[in-house]
C-alpha cells in the first residue's frame, strides 16, 4: 500500500478505511503461498 501522505489523503478522500499493517503482512503472506503452490510445479 502507498504510504504517503499523498496516498493516505487521497484514500481518506475516496472514503477508503485505512490500512491495517498485519492485515496486508497476511494478504502478503496468503499470495506468496498461493503463488509458490501452484508456480513452482
Amino acid at each position: 500500500m502507498n504510504k504517503s501522505p499523498e496516498g493516505v489523503e487521497r484514500r481518506q478522500k475516496m472514503g477508503m478505511p485505512d490500512v491495517e499493517d498485519a492485515a496486508v503482512e497476511q494478504a502478503w503472506s496468503r499470495f506468496r503461498s498461493w503463488m509458490s503452490r501452484f508456480l513452482s510445479a
